[in-house]
């Protein structure tokens, strides 16, 4: 320390209150006056003081700012806004009034070896109390008083809002059927709680429950139809193990913000990253190398990459003959699988177990572990398929058959110019040379694996797109492996919760219940028209044809032998109530402008339970105040890490709102007030075997008082 310095800090030390309020009056009067008076005080009083955290007289004026974020008390809480983040927040409270929120940094660590996930959150969930306290905020019930949409509202009762939803709802039921009821909401696993309120009583009253896995068009159809289940990815934390990463149609930087890292470190960890994208977006610019594809052309890109590994002799061949079908035989004759029945070969089911070419006997023989299979593991032992080649076999009846492999079939169908490189390059807009590092890096850098986003599926079939994808990871060996695989943002959810809030949701099983597939039912119920035929028949018949065979159902219920595809979009029978909660169905909905005009005419009651003022709560008729996240209990989950958050209570329902459940509670008691003060009688509802009592329907909802909260 200088000796000026050290001067200037005794000096300082030196001074007290007395000697600062001199100070400041002197350097006052001196300014006033401009005098050399002020010029020697200034002089007395210059200090330098370098160390602005040491004691020093007055510091009483510090605590003005120290109790603006003050606080009397922490709650943990978390966000349900249909976002996989699913990250814990630290909510400050003081006097009753929610300050601010902070992330939680406190995940335990999963894996030595693995970045752990602290801390999470991102700006929006920042500012979410901006939402609870803002000008959208719904605060009361609101009835309609002006057209659809036009914003013109009274402020209700709660018993005025609720019996005017009853008398509609019961109406519904004894002129129209049950089934005219609908109710549209999304995710369980954002709120389970809140879920299963409105579940429970659409289940109760008879009611249809839409879908919400169809509905946003983001995630990808052809997993499901590939994998055999729902959807599949892994924790992002794995994204840590990658080696070769594509981030196709995702912009992990902008919509995983609490993931993103995860990514990024693999990269400084050696994987190289790749961004498949029309746009040059935040994710692009940290990556590797970037494909600016064509919009639509994603499968051509994928299709190529197969070829390549296939030409190159670059794919797995092991896991190619244990894991996947392209060994599987195939009748020349009429295009369908070899079983072991048509070959008179014995299986635990020979009408369904399917059969390989085995190198090792030179004959075929039924595939370990594949249904029909008596052997319950893919294990190939002494097996070893053929993946290549064209055989004759003696069928059952004597008559010789030529087969060959599902592999063969494939590599005929890439032999079309679109998927080599130089025709992928042209249909996809890029360089020959960067397609072919793609292609060659995608098979030989191990493990690798597509972080797919929703850009890809917002196309006519999207499914060919994901299953081109998934092709890829297959041929490649990247599958059920640590850092590999074909990865997005919803798996397999959580299976404790999951396992509960079915059986609270519906309580007398699935097959009691009307599901409904909301895109199904939004399309065939507006005026939307789809333009493109497929293998000649407009896509109406395609409907009617599923629908008649029960293939996938269509409430209300019609007389479907009687309905023309003509008549598809002016059934006799059409929905007369909409309920939507937890979820903004117009605004979600594709050609928003033609369900407003069409669908929207015929329903006699909208209804919105919400906590802000939203598309569809704008065009509702009855619009009630739900509470936010922060204001009632529940949980959240999500399939990208291995936590479950619970909604911690900071505040009671603020304002007239009420929680999701006791929403539900209260229309459920005021249905059941309706319908007594009615004299309505039990009635049989046909299409499900149920003998329902309106009378009693607060009863069941609530266990006989066992759920009231």
């Amino acid at each position: 320390m200088s000796d000026d310095h050290r001067r200037d800090r005794e000096a300082l030390e030196r001074l007290s209150r007395r000697d600062m309020l001199k100070l400041t009056g002197g350097l006052g009067l001196a300014a006033l006056l401009g005098t050399a008076t002020g010029q020697s005080t200034l002089e007395e009083f210059a200090i330098v003081d370098t160390d602005p955290l040491r004691k020093y007289p007055y510091r009483g004026w510090e605590d003005l700012y120290r109790e603006q974020h003050g606080w009397d008390r922490v709650v943990r809480s978390t966000h349900s806004a249909n976002c996989t983040g699913s990250c814990s927040w630290k909510v400050y409270v003081r006097d009753g009034v929610m300050l601010r929120e902070e992330q939680s940094a406190d995940y335990p660590r999963i894996n030595e070896d693995l970045p752990d996930y602290n801390p999470r959150g991102c700006q929006k969930g920042a500012c979410f109390v901006e939402y609870v306290y803002g000008a959208q905020r719904v605060k009361y019930p609101l009835i309609r008083t002006g057209a659809r949409g036009e914003g013109r509202w009274r402020r209700a009762t709660w018993d005025e809002a609720l019996e005017l939803i009853a008398g509609k709802l019961v109406d519904n039921v004894t002129r129209h059927g049950p089934d005219t009821n609908t109710f549209f909401s999304v995710i369980p696993a954002m709120s389970p709680v809140s879920f299963c309120g409105g579940a429970r009583f659409a289940h109760l009253i008879g009611g249809v429950v839409c879908s919400f896995y169809d509905w946003y068009c983001d995630l990808p159809p052809g997993e499901p139809i590939t994998w055999g289940v729902q959807t599949e990815a892994c924790e992002c934390a794995d994204w840590f193990n990658s080696k070769y990463m594509v981030l196709w149609g995702s912009n992990i930087n902008e919509t995983r913000i609490p993931d993103a890292h995860f990514a990024w470190e693999a990269r400084y960890n050696g994987a190289k990253i790749v961004c498949v994208s029309p746009d040059y977006n935040g994710s692009a610019i940290h990556c590797d190398q970037y494909l600016r594809i064509n919009p639509g052309t994603d499968a051509v890109l994928a299709l190529a990459a197969a070829r390549y590994s296939i030409d190159e002799e670059l794919y797995d061949a092991a896991y190619v003959k244990e894991q996947t079908d392209l060994p599987f035989l195939v009748r020349e004759d009429n295009q369908r699988f070899l079983r072991a029945k048509d070959v008179g070969q014995t299986a635990e089911d020979p009408e369904a177990a399917f059969l390989v070419w085995d190198a090792a006997s030179n004959a075929p023989v039924v595939v370990p572990g594949s249904q029909g299979s008596a052997e319950k593991t893919l294990t190939l032992g002494a097996i070893d398929p053929a993946l290549t080649g064209r055989w004759t076999v003696k069928l059952a009846d004597g008559q010789e058959c030529a087969v060959t492999t599902v592999f063969e079939r494939l590599r005929r169908e890439l032999s079309d110019p679109l998927y080599s490189l130089d025709g992928a390059a042209r249909r996809c807009g890029l360089p020959v040379a960067d397609v072919k590092v793609f292609a060659y890096d995608f098979a030989t850098r191990k493990p690798a694996m597509i972080i797919h986003g929703a850009g890809t599926n917002h196309w006519y079939h999207n499914d060919l797109i994901n299953r081109a994808m998934l092709l890829c990871v297959a041929l490649t060996g990247n599958v059920g492996k640590n850092g590999g695989g074909f990865n997005h943002y919803v798996g397999q959810e959580r299976i404790w919760p999951e396992a509960g809030f079915k059986k609270l949701a519906f309580p007398q099983g699935p097959k009691k219940q009307r599901f409904q597939n909301t895109t199904l039912w939004t399309y065939c119920h507006s005026q939307h028209r789809d333009p493109h035929h497929v293998g000649g028949k407009p896509i109406e018949q395609y409907i009617l044809e599923s629908v008649r065979n029960g293939w996938m159902p269509l409430w209300p219920k019609n007389d479907w032998e009687k309905i023309t595809p003509e008549q598809l979009h002016q059934l006799p029978r059409k929905p007369r109530a909409l309920i939507v909660w937890r979820a903004n169905y117009l605004n979600q909905a594709k050609g928003n402008e033609i369900v407003a005009r069409s669908l929207w005419q015929d329903l006699d009651l909208v209804v919105n339970i919400n906590f802000r003022m939203d598309t569809t709560a704008l065009y509702s008729d009855v619009v009630l105040p739900s509470a936010t996240y922060y204001e009632k209990t529940d949980l959240n989950s999500t399939d990208c890490h291995s936590f479950i958050h619970p909604f911690g209570k900071v505040l009671d329902p603020l304002y007239e709102s009420k929680t999701d459940w006791d929403i539900w509670a209260a229309l459920a008691q005021k249905v059941a007030e309706v319908a007594r003060a009615r004299g309505l009688a039990p009635f049989e509802d046909a299409g499900l075997e149920w003998d329902r009592d309106l009378t009693k329907l607060y009863d069941e909802w609530s266990d006989n008082g066992a759920l009231v909260t």
